[in-house]
């Protein structure tokens, strides 16, 4: 008995030993390294849950692995390694975050699978929104740029459109917009595809929202292709009554009076006048007494001064065609009227001897 107890000791005792000089091995095998790379954000449920920022962006991670190890996660980076929403860390529920990019990545499952260890990351966290994603039927609306054309008709007439919730309202009463290139096209009947997408005074980024179908064709009549002109600037102008205006200074706090980046399409000779500086384009704030008197601090564009057949397309990049101009409306301060000096009557001249 006493020699088991004595030979189950000693067994014991080599089991731990072999343990911690494995584990020591282990260990010492192990190195630490600087690897770079990029990671990105995903959801889970891309149905349900919309990442922003959702484009891949640089990390440098300080990393504690086997050789194999390391080789393993350098492949992973240069791929573009996903954090998965859900991932401790990283909440899958709709909100704003700042995740701790190292715990982050050590719960990743490519990750887990190593024997690696995140230890730092740079940058040390990133901030992401998580927002909610809403699945409805939208009307579709033909958009043929550079063409008269007419009796447009769209198939489908309708698509189910899946956007981020906060954006509903913004489009209620609007369309989705079918977009149709004439650049390829005949005049004629043409029957085109047409990509989809949402007005831009949605204020909606594109890979927040998926159409089904992805896709349109429009049947139209094209009449002529029209062309399309940018001007750096286009000046702005006031619209009101001059009995109104006189009691009042106004100035534009819009980029100094102007609107910036304003495409117009038209027939191509009326273009070329306003390329010449025949016809001189401007856009026009109106403003009432109503305005004036409550010094409103925005108003947008009423009307443009175009030739015949032009429109304007967008502005600064943007397809609203009636821009909110901001203003400094003050009252006009009366000038002091100053007194009259009072001239003194000539002495009466001396009179002669």
């Amino acid at each position: 008995m006493g020699n088991w107890s004595a030979n189950l000791s000693t067994w014991f005792v080599a089991a731990v030993a072999t343990l911690l000089i494995w584990t020591w091995a282990a260990d010492r095998t192990r190195e630490t390294r600087e690897l770079k790379g990029t990671v990105s954000f995903r959801s889970t449920d891309p149905k349900q849950h919309f990442v922003d920022p959702i484009k891949a962006f640089g990390v440098t991670l300080s990393v504690k692995a086997s050789p194999a190890s390391i080789d393993r996660i350098q492949t992973l980076l240069e791929e573009g390694l996903v954090i998965p929403s859900g991932t401790a860390g990283f909440p899958n529920t709709a909100g704003a975050y700042n995740i701790m990019l190292a715990d982050a990545l050590n719960n990743v499952k490519q990750i887990i699978a190593t024997d690696a260890t995140i230890l730092t990351s740079r940058p040390e966290s990133a901030k992401v929104v998580i927002g909610d994603l809403t699945t409805t039927q939208f009307p579709l609306a033909a958009k043929i740029s550079l063409a008269e054309y007419e009796s447009a008709s769209i198939n489908p007439s309708v698509v189910l459109v899946t956007l981020p919730t906060s954006a509903i309202d913004a489009m209620k009463n609007l369309q989705v917009e079918a977009v149709v290139d004439t650049k390829d096209l005949s005049t004629g009947k043409n029957n085109a595809p047409a990509t989809l997408r949402l007005p831009d005074s949605v204020a909606v980024k594109p890979d927040q929202v998926t159409f089904v179908p992805d896709q349109a064709i429009v049947t139209f009549t094209l009449r002529r292709k029209t062309d399309n002109i940018k001007l750096a600037t286009v000046p702005l102008q006031i619209a009101a009554s001059p009995t109104d205006l006189k009691g009042f200074d106004i100035t534009f706090q819009q980029d100094g009076g102007v609107l910036r980046d304003v495409v117009l399409i038209g027939p191509p000779d009326a273009l070329k006048e306003i390329e010449s500086g025949k016809f001189s384009v401007a856009a026009i704030v109106p403003l009432n007494s109503g305005d004036l008197g409550s010094k409103v601090a925005k108003k947008s564009v009423s009307n443009w001064i175009l030739p015949p057949g032009v429109l304007v397309e967008s502005v600064a990049g943007k397809q609203i065609v009636n821009p909110e101009i901001a203003l400094k409306i003050e009252p006009r301060t009366a000038a002091p009227i100053v007194p009259e000096a009072e001239v003194e009557p000539p002495l009466p001249a001396p009179k002669g001897p």
